[in-house]
Parts: C-alpha cells; sequence; structure tokens
C-alpha cells in the first residue's frame, strides 16, 4: 500500500474536501428517499390528513359514550358535551402553544438581531470590496468596451423583464 510521505495527504480525512465522510451506499439511500418524499408527498399528506380525521372522529366518539354513560346524558346532550370539551381543549392547547410561542420568538429574535448586526457588517465589508473591484474594471474599459457591455446588458434584461411581467400577468389572471 502507498503512503505519502510526511506533510503530503492524498486530501482525504480533510475538513476542506477530499473524500466524503458517507460512502456510496448513503448517498443512495438519501437519494431514494428524497426522490420518495417528493413523489410521494400527496399520498403522505393524504394518509395524514385522513390519520388525523379518523383520530379525531375516534376521540369523538369514546367522549360521547363516555359522557352518555358516566354521567346518563342522552346522545344530543353528549354531542354538545363532547364539543365544548372539544372547544375548551383547543383553546387550552392553543394558549399553552402561544405563550410556548411567544417565549421562543423572544429568544429567536434576541439571537437574529445579534446575528443580523454581525451579517450584515459582513455584508457590507464584501459589498464595499466587489463594488471596488467592479469600478477598477469598469474604469480599465474604453469606449467600444464600455457601450459592448452597456448593450449586452440591455440585450440580457429585456427579455428577463419580459418573462417576469407575462409570469406576474398569469399569477393575476388565476388569482382574478
Amino acid at each position: 500500500m502507498f503512503k505519502f510521505p510526511d506533510g503530503m495527504h492524498d486530501g482525504r480525512n480533510q475538513p476542506w474536501g477530499g473524500a466524503s465522510a458517507h460512502g456510496p451506499r448513503f448517498w443512495s439511500v438519501l437519494g431514494v428517499f428524497l426522490l420518495s418524499v417528493v413523489l410521494g408527498a400527496d399520498l403522505i399528506w393524504n394518509l395524514l390528513t385522513e390519520g388525523a380525521t379518523f383520530l379525531c372522529e375516534y376521540i369523538a366518539e369514546q367522549m360521547e359514550s363516555f359522557f352518555q354513560a358516566r354521567f346518563g346524558l342522552d346522545l344530543y346532550h353528549a354531542q354538545m358535551a363532547t364539543a365544548y370539551t372539544g372547544a375548551v381543549i383547543l383553546l387550552l392547547s392553543a394558549l399553552f402553544g402561544l405563550r410556548k410561542l411567544a417565549r421562543w420568538g423572544s429568544h429567536v429574535r434576541a439571537d437574529g438581531e445579534v446575528w443580523w448586526r454581525h451579517h450584515h457588517a459582513h455584508l457590507r465589508l464584501m459589498l464595499d470590496r466587489e463594488r471596488d473591484r467592479a469600478l477598477i474594471w469598469w474604469k480599465g474599459l474604453d469606449l467600444l468596451n464600455k457601450s459592448a457591455v452597456v448593450i449586452a446588458l440591455f440585450v440580457m434584461a429585456v427579455p428577463v423583464a419580459v418573462l417576469l411581467s407575462y409570469g406576474l400577468g398569469m399569477v393575476v389572471a388565476e388569482i382574478l
């Protein structure tokens, strides 16, 4: 087996490149899984919605039979008690869920502000650097090359604008 001399390597086991930590079987399984999710998304959605509907109906029937057996209610009053109980449970779940979401949102907002300040400063530096490079390039062109660049940008921008307006028109036509 060939061994590299000290200080040389073949690129494997390096964090910046080389061979992947996962073998080809992993990527094959991942690809098949993603393909099945994409192609079977409608089936999965139908299974989830039908399952949730079935579960809710089953719980409602069990609650009705509980109210009839335990409290001696007739079917009409048992259904009303089930509906009111479900509404109270839904409101309490929504209340606790919103409180949890608000607590989580405050943490995300605080972390997001710190992240945004750092990201904005980095982005500003990068944009300044790119603007300076573009200005140096632009000042290095003569009049003929500058006019060629302007014409090329115009030739590319007009079809893109037409396609965007066509797409937006189709969206508006579908909405109306």
